[in-house]
């Protein structure tokens, strides 16, 4: 068992989250099942694993053909040996990437600009066109900063979350709730005009709130929501690996599901 860590992203495709009916209007698998970057002294290569109505799997390669040692070391005696790889070869380290079509994230094993950028051109051959954007996921202090446009608030709560912080007429509270849970959805006409100091008690009232959404835009009009179950920055890990310390790719992929679907299922 070898530890493995994933960064969740946001993916959007002519800023639109990225679903699977997006996906699989655009993808052909005897064109984009496979994908190679090798540039003569690099090699990006991936492979789409898996394709299914909640999730994408990709396994990818990447490596360089320098740094190259002249020699190697034997661990059984620690004597020095003759590098046997060619100067033309590379010694591919491995990642995982998954889309969650659910919400628009996509989940990968590294922080590497370089890594989005090399995954970005594979969109990027799928959709020909369109624009592909891998946006960072926002803590709340984030999501608030870039929200330009407010356009609805969505979520679960109990009624003495309204006592204080977050004033509504008693009539309403009892309207809404009476003695248990009930939903609440507001939507806002006036978008531009964002009650951030309102957003802010309900983000400081989690612990007493459910199903929370808060849906807007930034200012390049891209969506913009914030639910619990999308914003988590990372998950890890352990899964099985081989006799040489490769990772089980199904293994990773099982293991990956699971944290997922915990994770929504802590948020419901």
């Amino acid at each position: 068992m070898k530890n493995i860590t994933f960064y969740s992203y946001l993916i959007y495709v002519d800023g639109n989250r990225l679903n699977h009916s997006l996906f699989s209007d655009n993808y052909v698998s005897s064109k984009h099942k496979e994908y190679s970057d090798n540039s003569g002294k690099s090699i990006f290569q991936i492979e789409v694993k898996d394709f299914n109505k909640d999730y994408l799997n990709l396994y990818f390669l990447d490596g360089k053909t320098n740094p190259r040692p002249n020699f190697v070391v034997n661990a059984e005696n620690s004597q020095k040996e003759r590098n046997p790889r060619k100067g033309n070869q590379v010694e591919p380290n491995e990642h995982f990437a998954l889309v969650d079509f659910e919400n628009g994230i996509l989940w990968i094993d590294s922080t590497s600009k370089s890594k989005k950028n090399k995954l970005r051109n594979f969109f990027d051959l799928i959709f020909m066109s369109n624009k592909i954007d891998i946006k960072e996921v926002f803590s709340e202090n984030e999501f608030l900063e870039n929200l330009n446009e407010l356009t609805k608030v969505k979520f679960s709560a109990v009624p003495n979350l309204f006592s204080g912080s977050i004033p509504l007429s008693k009539r309403l509270i009892d309207e809404m709730y009476g003695p248990t849970v009930a939903t609440l959805e507001l939507k806002f006409d006036n978008k531009k005009n964002i009650p951030f100091d309102w957003i802010k008690n309900i983000l400081d009232n989690k612990v007493s709130i459910k199903n929370l959404i808060i849906q807007g835009r930034d200012s390049e009009n891209r969506e913009l929501i914030f639910k619990e179950s999308i914003f988590m920055k990372k998950l890890s890990f352990k899964a099985r690996v081989d006799q040489h310390g490769n990772f089980s790719i199904q293994s990773v992929f099982d293991k990956l599901y699971n944290e997922i679907e915990e994770l929504k299922e802590k948020n419901e």
